[in-house]
């Protein structure tokens, strides 16, 4: 995974959720809304300040 950041565009992170398998959504809900919240959060900062 993280090996792949250099084949990628944009704005990405690695993130690491000890203790959840394959289906993040299910074992793992609030981390995974979390994350993408602030993960969305800053990607549109981003965009509106025109980076």
């Amino acid at each position: 995974m993280t090996g792949s950041a250099e084949e990628g565009r944009g704005e990405w992170r690695y993130e690491r959720i000890d203790g959840a398998g394959h289906w993040l959504p299910l074992e793992a809900p609030d981390t995974v809304t979390r994350l993408l919240l602030d993960f969305l959060s800053r990607t549109a900062g981003a965009e509106r300040a025109g980076r």
